[in-house]
């Protein structure tokens, strides 16, 4: 595999076991929590797969704004969706935190190399936020049945109405977090820095290179991509020009050819979720590149 990628100069040579699932790698008692907030961020990928807006109920509220049965009914069947949406926020603020203390571990290129069980944790909290994203961008009856709820507290026909599962004040908290287009991945932004994240995503990009992945390399690609969005909205100057620490001609080539079935989804993740994409500074041929897949 390595040839393919012909005179380019080498990334990372650092191997990390992302296709273990057994936790086996967790050192200390940070790596412990943080494998337990890893664990309950997966478990919000099926429920927010699975979540059902009250779209039909909140519209015929609407429509009849004088009728108090109809508010309190639609109300009532938001209330469970909020305190799901109100869930998944305090999660967010426990995935902040957790990058923090991983990436205070992760300071220099060798220490990946010498806890690559942070660097895998580190990794795979990054994707399932990301997945997150790329999942709730499909879901806008997330935030119709919080705008919803938003009008509807304090509201006359509420009166009596003692069961709120998050106050006025929480609510306008959750919706500016709601509103964002990756909730999650910006919790991971103020708690990183920019070159923790690309020697992450040119430590994937390395695996590729040198075929290590094994059986993991769809979920290296993923995190390879993920990471360089992470970076891209961390840097000033993106992940495209010349002074970027991510090796994104050679993450580039590492979808192209190797991308599979996934190589569309993860040329988009970087045209459309990055925010330096458009930018002057980007070259033409990488342009180009991502445009052809």
């Amino acid at each position: 595999m390595g040839n393919a990628f012909g005179g380019l100069t080498p990334v990372m040579q650092i191997d990390v076991n992302f296709a273990s699932a057994d936790g086996k790698e967790i050192e200390n008692a940070t790596d412990d929590t943080s494998y337990h907030v890893l664990s309950r961020m997966e478990s919000c990928l099926p429920e927010l797969e699975g979540y059902r807006g009250c779209g039909e109920t909140i519209r015929g509220a609407l429509s009849n704004p004088s009728d108090d049965n109809l508010q309190r009914r639609a109300f009532e069947a938001v209330c469970p969706n909020i305190e799901l949406i109100s869930r998944f926020h305090n999660i967010s603020s426990d995935i902040g935190s957790t990058i923090r203390d991983l990436a205070a571990e992760l300071t220099t290129a060798e220490m990946f190399r010498q806890k690559s069980g942070v660097a895998k944790l580190l990794g795979e909290l990054i994707l399932v936020c990301f997945k997150f994203d790329q999942m709730k961008m499909l879901k806008p009856e997330l935030q119709n049945d919080f705008s919803f709820y938003r009008r509807a507290i304090g509201s006359r026909a509420l009166a009596g109405v003692s069961s709120q599962p998050i106050s006025a004040d929480s609510a306008n908290v959750v919706s500016m977090w709601l509103a964002q287009n990756l909730p999650m991945t910006s919790s991971i932004l103020r708690e990183t820095n920019a070159d923790v994240v690309a020697n992450l995503a040119n430590l994937c990009c390395g695996m590729i290179i040198r075929d290590t992945c094994g059986e993991a390399l769809s979920k290296v690609l993923h995190i390879m991509v993920a990471s360089t969005v992470v970076y891209d909205r961390i840097s000033a100057s993106g992940a495209f020009c010349s002074q970027s620490n991510v090796k994104v001609r050679k993450v580039i080539k590492a979808i192209g050819m190797y991308g599979g079935n996934d190589k569309a989804v993860l040329a988009n993740s970087l045209k459309y979720s990055t925010t330096h994409f458009n930018d002057a500074s980007t070259p033409a041929n990488i342009r180009s590149d991502l445009d052809k897949m």
